[in-house]
């Protein structure tokens, strides 16, 4: 059984890659003209500490994304490769990406959902409609490969009706789940880049578009580095919530909040504020211990981070530089 099912994955595969090769041959030009039109192929993460989440908009430099890990827990964070189309007539209706990830960073998976290559039944619902898709971790054992690791994926949006990027966008079209190689108490460090020739169970895949009848390399790619580094393993930083100072959060914080900063009852309090400041408004104020009462019996939103894991976020809180709450 499980040999058959491969069979039929590897026919897929490939078939997909070949209607892709077939339809590169059917359209006018082997390359996009980049001149009036622009096609790029980026890096994102909503998960990066720092930023907007994107590399230099002029895209001269590489992607820094640096995502957080705690002394207690591995982590992963999400990185999607997006197509920006600027001024397009009409907008990108195929594509191949084959992306290559290196350094101490491992890829867990990969995946269409989310993306505008999801199908259009999908929930969240995509833009693909009975078309193709292939969508794959790589083997670096695989001749072609050469030792490397990382991923490919292709897809057309439809074979039945018109399906398209919007002309003007940027749309993400595939999503990359990575964790670190490294212990969580160590910095991981790699990169994420787009390296032509990488095959999955199919034929390798080129970085590719097809737009307005041409099929070829984007205009530019920007590839990303990637960090993850450990938050609170040299004990410096806060847990938000934790008022008292314990080491976890419950009903004792509000209280300790509520006695130590309104009702003038001399109880000691954090020298830094970001503890107390349990909603992340950047104010200490009586919505702190409500916000926490809250969510402890009404089910109502969590804190934002430093939580649950202590860490540091930024410099919001001027008070907080050097404390070791952490530890």
């Amino acid at each position: 059984m499980r040999i058959r099912s491969s069979i039929r994955i590897r026919r897929w595969s490939s078939a997909v890659v070949l209607a892709l090769g077939a339809l590169a041959s059917s359209v006018r030009s082997a390359s996009i003209d980049c001149g009036g039109r622009d096609v790029r192929l980026l890096l994102f993460s909503p998960d990066a500490l720092r930023g907007d989440g994107f590399g230099p908009s002029d895209m001269s430099e590489d992607a820094q994304f640096e995502f957080a890990t705690f002394p207690d827990s591995v982590e992963t964070a999400n990185v999607y490769a997006v197509i920006r189309s600027t001024d397009l007539e009409e907008g990108v209706y195929g594509w191949a990406v084959s992306a290559s990830v290196d350094g101490d960073i491992d890829l867990v998976e990969v995946s269409l959902d989310g993306t505008a290559g999801a199908e259009q039944s999908d929930d969240p619902p995509g833009l693909r409609f009975h078309g193709f898709e292939t969508t794959e971790i790589i083997d670096p054992e695989r001749r072609e490969n050469e030792g490397r690791r990382g991923c490919i994926s292709a897809v057309y949006l439809s074979r039945v009706q018109p399906a398209f990027l919007p002309p003007t966008s940027t749309e993400r079209v595939l999503r990359m789940t990575i964790s670190h190689r490294l212990p969580p108490d160590e910095s991981s460090r790699g990169s994420i880049s787009w390296v032509d020739g990488l095959a999955g169970t199919g034929n390798p895949v080129q970085n590719r578009a097809t737009v307005g009848g041409d099929f070829g390399p984007f205009c530019a790619t920007q590839n990303a580095v990637v960090s993850f580094v450990c938050l609170g393993c040299d004990g410096v930083g806060f847990r938000r919530c934790d008022v008292n100072e314990d080491g976890r959060f419950d009903i004792s914080d509000p209280i300790r909040a509520l006695e130590s900063h309104f009702l003038n009852l001399q109880r000691p309090r954090p020298e830094c504020s970001g503890v107390s400041d349990c909603n992340g408004d950047l104010n200490v104020d009586l919505s702190d211990p409500i916000y926490a009462l809250v969510h402890l019996y009404q089910g109502g939103a969590a804190p934002p981070a430093p939580y649950p894991h202590c860490g540091l976020i930024d410099d919001s809180y001027p008070d907080c530089v050097g404390y070791q709450g952490c530890l």
